[in-house]
Formats: C-alpha cells, structure tokens, sequence
C-alpha cells in the first residue's frame, strides 16, 4: 500500500505516465533484488587467520616497509593477531577480521590506552582511536598471553590485572 502510494506521488513529480499497475511490481522486484544481493553479500565467509606467515602477508598488503620480530599471537578463534614489528622500532602489528576484510594497525605505545586481563587467557587491548576502541585477543594459553603481555611491554604498555 505504502509502496503503491509512493510510487502514485512519484509519477505525478517526475512526469511518469506509467500505469501504477506496471509501476508499482518494478519498485518491488527493484526492492527485492537490492535487498537479496546485499544479503547474499554480507553472508560471506570470514577470513580468519591461520598462521603467522599468512598474517604478516596481509599487514603488508597495508605497511609495506614493515620488518616482523620474531613473536606472533593470533587468538584461539582465528579473529585476531599481534605481532612484533622491528621496523619501525617501538610499534606492534595488529590485525583483526571483520566478515571477509582484514583490519590492519600499526600500534605504538600513543595508540594504546592500556591493556587489561580478562578471564582466562583473554586479554582487552584499549585503542586510543575512535572507529576502534578496543580488541579482545584470546591468547588460547598462558604462554600466548604472557607472549602478548612482553610485546606490550616492549613498548611501554602495562597490562592492568
């Protein structure tokens, strides 16, 4: 109903002479095929992250002119990971998966408000930036999260408890 009015005052603005009979189903199978397409778009298949060598790939495609220490987290369920960056000094490397999309950030010690232990193995790594305020990294064991805690370190951030 609201459709058939909508496309009524429509016509009479645009100087459409179609009848509404005709108008009408093209402003609805128009409708439907832009809402189908984006649902079969956003129902894509998250890229998670598999392993080191793969997420240092894909910081590249963002910071070229990166060098990679040797430490590397990525969390238990493949959606997060830090790493060590060498170069530039003082920075870590931080890559999260968004649907089908990798994020990419190059932290330094400014770009972190703090870090906090949550339950578990789970740590919360507050950003000073406001499209992304923080990101939960569950480090899967003790040792990945002490790994995550000495990357922090390195570059001045304390892990609050």
């Amino acid at each position: 109903m609201q459709s058939t009015i909508l496309c009524a005052i429509i016509s009479k603005k645009v100087g459409l002479e179609l009848p509404l009979e005709i108008l009408g189903p093209l402003v609805v199978i128009g409708i439907a095929v832009i809402v189908l397409t984006v649902w079969k778009m956003a129902d894509t298949s998250p890229r998670l992250l598999e392993n080191c060598n793969q997420t240092k790939n894909i910081f590249l495609g963002d910071f070229p002119a990166t060098q990679f220490g040797s430490e590397c987290v990525i969390s238990r369920n493949g959606r997060s990971a830090l790493m060590e960056v060498s170069s530039p000094p003082d920075h870590l490397a931080l890559i999260i998966t968004l649907g089908s999309k990798h994020v990419t950030r190059c932290l330094g010690k400014d770009d972190i408000m703090g870090a906090i232990k949550g339950t578990g193995d789970n740590l919360s790594i507050l950003l000073n930036e406001l499209t992304l305020k923080s990101v939960e990294l569950d480090c899967g064991s003790t040792d990945n999260l002490h790994t995550a805690n000495r990357m922090l370190q390195t570059i001045g951030v304390q892990l609050n408890r």
